[in-house]
C-alpha cells in the first residue's frame, strides 16, 4: 500500500483512538500563554514581520542573531536565549518556519515553548469525535486519488497529520511551502483575456495583483466582498483604475440569496446569527454574467455553500479555479470532492503558501 496512504489512516487511527484530543491543544496552549508572567517570540525575521500582529500578547522577543541583542524590533526589547533563562514563569512562542533547531535549543534549555501554529491550529474548525473520523475515512482517501501530482498529495497527507496527528507530520509547514498563491505560472497560465472572479477580494489586493499580472488585457473582473469595511477600502484602492470592466458587490455568497449577521474581524468575517454587522449572501449564479475563465475563493470556511451557488458557472465554462481549502478541517477532502462532483473534467492539484497552518488552497484546472 502507498506510504502516504499508511499515514492517513494512522492519522484518522490515532483521532479516533484519542478522541480528537489533539483539538484540545490549541485551546491549552492559548491559556497556558494568557496566564503566563512573561511571554516571548523567539524569531525575528520574516515569519514574524508578518504574523506577530495575531498574537494577543508580547512581553519581549528573542533571536540567536547576537547583534539583535538589546534592540528594540517592532515595538518589542530582543533578548539573548542566556537571558531567558533569567525570566520566572517565560513561555516562548516559535516564529520561525525551520522551527526544529530553536525547539530543540529551548528543550535543552529547559524553557517552556510552542509553536505559533499550535495556537491557530484548529482555525475555524469545530470539535469532531471519533464516530466522526471514522465516517470521514472512505472520503479522505477518495479526495487523495484525486489529486494528480505528489507534491499535491504530500501537501494533503502533511496537511492532515499536522491537525491530527502532529507525531506523524515529516515535514514542517515551511517545508511544503510555495510561493505566489494566486497567480502563480508553476500550475497555470493567465492569459490576455481573463474573466476573474474574486469571491472575498478583502480591500482588493488580490485584485489589483491580477491586474498588475495581466496588465490592462483582460475581459472582466467581478469582485465580491461581505464585510463594509473592507469593501470601502477596496472601493478607495481599486478606484485609480476607473475601469468599467471591474464590477465589485458588497455581497457574500453562498448558495442562497438571504440577508444575515456577520462580526467583522481584521482579515475576514464571520458569518453568524449573533454578529453585529447586516449583509447579503448571493449566489455567483446570479451575477457573473457570460464567460468565467479564472475564479478564486478564500471566505472564511464558506466556500462549499459558495461552490454550490457557482455550479452553473462552473459546469458551463469550467474556469481555473482557486479554493481556499484549510479553514475547516474537511474541507482539505470535501472543497475537492465538491468540485469534481459539480465539474469532473477538472485535474486537481493542492499547494500550501504559509509556515503555519493558513493559506492551502485547492487548485482546479480543466483537462
Amino acid at each position: 500500500m502507498d506510504e502516504q496512504i499508511c499515514r492517513l489512516n494512522r492519522a484518522i487511527d490515532f483521532a479516533i483512538e484519542t478522541n480528537n484530543a489533539v483539538f484540545y491543544k490549541a485551546i491549552k496552549v492559548n491559556q497556558r500563554i494568557d496566564h503566563a508572567k512573561n511571554v516571548c517570540v523567539f524569531g525575528t525575521g520574516g515569519f514574524f514581520e508578518g504574523y506577530h500582529g495575531y498574537l494577543k500578547r508580547i512581553d519581549f522577543v528573542c533571536d540567536n542573531n547576537e547583534e539583535k541583542s538589546g534592540s528594540v524590533i517592532s515595538g518589542y526589547t530582543c533578548v539573548s536565549p542566556d537571558k531567558l533563562k533569567e525570566l520566572d514563569d517565560v513561555v516562548v512562542i516559535i516564529m520561525v518556519g525551520n522551527y526544529k533547531k530553536v525547539q530543540k535549543q529551548l528543550n535543552e534549555m529547559q524553557i517552556e515553548n510552542y509553536l505559533f501554529t499550535d495556537l491557530f491550529m484548529n482555525v475555524y474548525t469545530t470539535y469532531h469525535d471519533a464516530g466522526w473520523f471514522e465516517a470521514q475515512r472512505e472520503k479522505v482517501l477518495a479526495a487523495y486519488q484525486m489529486f494528480e501530482d505528489t507534491l499535491s498529495k504530500e501537501c494533503f497527507v502533511e496537511s492532515i497529520c499536522h491537525r491530527i496527528a502532529p507525531f506523524l507530520a515529516q515535514k514542517t509547514f515551511h517545508e511544503i511551502e510555495s510561493e505566489n498563491e494566486y497567480f502563480s505560472d508553476e500550475l497555470y497560465q493567465l492569459t490576455d483575456y481573463e474573466t476573474y472572479v474574486d469571491v472575498g477580494a478583502f480591500d482588493g489586493d488580490t485584485v489589483e495583483n491580477f491586474v498588475k499580472a495581466v496588465g490592462e488585457k483582460y475581459n472582466k473582473i467581478y469582485a465580491f466582498e461581505l464585510d463594509k469595511r473592507n469593501f470601502e477600502r477596496m472601493k478607495i484602492r481599486l478606484e485609480k483604475y476607473k475601469d468599467e470592466k471591474i464590477s465589485l458587490f458588497n455581497y457574500g455568497c453562498s448558495d442562497v440569496e438571504k440577508e444575515v449577521r456577520y462580526i467583522s474581524g481584521e482579515t475576514g468575517s464571520n458569518v453568524t446569527d449573533e454578529g453585529d454587522e447586516e449583509a447579503k449572501l448571493v449566489k455567483i449564479d446570479n451575477y457573473v454574467q457570460g464567460e468565467a475563465t479564472l475564479l478564486k475563493m478564500d471566505i472564511e470556511g464558506a466556500e462549499i455553500a459558495a461552490l454550490e451557488g457557482a455550479r452553473k458557472v462552473i459546469g458551463r465554462n469550467t474556469p481555473k479555479l482557486i479554493i481556499s481549502a484549510y479553514h475547516r478541517l474537511e474541507d482539505l477532502w470535501d472543497i475537492p470532492l465538491k468540485i469534481k462532483e459539480i465539474n469532473s473534467n477538472y485535474k486537481l492539484y493542492l499547494r500550501h503558501h504559509s509556515p503555519m497552518v493558513w493559506d492551502t488552497d485547492c487548485y482546479a484546472l480543466s483537462e
